[in-house]
């Protein structure tokens, strides 16, 4: 009898020893954590939306936290403000779209996505945060930022012009009307990238957050 408890002792305790392994503590701030597992399955999939092998290594490891870090701190302040997340179905729509025109069927794109260990409920679930996320940012930081008409004026001619004149020689660039709208986008991007940014970088520093080293060796 004796010997049937040590041995469910020792299962109980390996048991243990491996969730602690695949849910180790990697980062720490306030009352929140992400877990190694969080991490690494972070890196898988960024690995698959870039196309790339999946490398467990500790740099790829740190820079998967820091997005996890991030995304934390948005969804913070997503829930204080009771921001509405986007239905689920208008993401399901979309990714049903990106296979047709990718010309996969429902199989050959489960069968890529198994090979980075995720079920197509796991790339929702995945898109339907990044999407609300991303919403949100805009919905959140896009108020505060304005491009001026000579903010335009001289992305064009510092910018645009000499890129293009690069890309395609001998061509004469479109009049600033005609990509004046483009231009105010991609520099309204900016701004709301700097403000994103700097508010995260407060959001970090008050956050107090702690790197557990042993995680990312």
């Amino acid at each position: 009898m004796r010997r049937i408890v040590y041995l469910l002792m020792l299962m109980g305790t390996a048991s243990a020893a491996a969730e602690e392994v695949i849910d180790r503590v990697a980062v720490s701030f306030g009352l929140e954590v992400v877990t190694l597992s969080a991490i690494r399955r972070q890196v898988r999939m960024s690995a698959y939306l870039e196309g790339k092998p999946v490398e467990d290594t500790p740099e790829a490891r740190r820079a998967a936290a820091e997005r996890l870090i991030d995304q934390s701190l948005v969804r913070r302040e997503m829930n204080l403000s009771r921001y509405t997340p986007i239905p689920m179905e208008e993401v399901r729509e979309k990714v049903e779209e990106a296979r047709q025109k990718l010309g996969l069927t429902a199989e050959a794109f489960e069968a890529e996505l198994r090979k980075y260990g995720f079920t197509t409920d796991d790339f929702l679930n995945e898109l339907y945060w990044q999407s609300t996320l991303l919403r949100f940012v805009q919905f959140r930081f896009s108020p505060s930022v304005q491009v001026s008409e000579e903010e335009v004026r001289e992305y064009y001619e510092r910018e645009y012009v000499p890129r293009l004149a690069k890309m395609v020689q001998g061509q004469a660039p479109p009049p600033l009307d005609e990509v004046r709208e483009r231009i105010t986008n991609i520099l309204s991007a900016r701004k709301e990238n700097a403000v994103l940014e700097e508010w995260l970088k407060l959001g970090r520093q008050a956050a107090r957050i702690r790197f557990h080293e042993e995680a990312f060796r």
